[in-house]
């Protein structure tokens, strides 16, 4: 594929720059503190927030206050809230996963929410429920070949543009 499969991507804005400026110093490998003993209590949630997680294998300041990174996706540390724990005001976050059967995990954070997963590819073995949900994989799996990054901004503008994302049905 292009790279992505088995990659979390993850799309944050942020209202004051220095609280991206703060998050990108804790998720780099290079300026990240070894050891909470040597992070300033005021920023420990931010510290705490990253600890466990890896580093990203690619991360990009953007225009307007958002921040754009990407990390290995290894099945057990996919925190779909990371970015909102980070003091994001709005994000959007997806798990790629193309190397067996394809499969994207969607949360957002909208301004004043919590974070909220939107979209997980699952099938019910009902063809009145599974078209819509295979219909939007097809389409998500055509253009994660634009690369990540092309590849998340390309969904948010979607989103905001009012397209349909497939609902999930509740389990009861």
């Amino acid at each position: 594929m292009s790279g992505v499969d088995n990659h979390i991507l993850y799309l944050a804005k942020f209202s004051e720059p220095i609280k991206r400026s703060r998050t990108l110093f804790y998720l780099q490998q290079k300026t990240r503190p070894d050891f909470d003993d040597d992070v300033p209590s005021s920023e420990l949630a931010l510290f705490e927030a990253v600890d466990e997680q890896k580093y990203p294998v690619a991360i990009k300041e953007l225009a307007s206050g958002e921040l754009f990174w990407m990390s290995e996706d290894s099945n057990e540390d996919f925190e779909f809230d990371l970015a909102e724990r980070l003091g994001a005001e709005s994000a959007l976050t997806v798990s790629v996963r193309l190397s067996d059967e394809p499969c994207f995990t969607i949360s957002q954070k909208l301004l004043n929410g919590n974070t909220q997963q939107i979209f997980t590819s699952v099938c019910f073995d009902d063809i009145e429920l599974d078209k819509p949900i295979e219909d939007f994989q097809l389409l998500l799996e055509s253009k994660i070949e634009l690369g990540a990054l092309a590849f998340i901004q390309w969904l948010q503008q979607y989103i905001e543009e009012g397209e349909v994302i497939p609902k999930m049905p509740r389990f009861v």
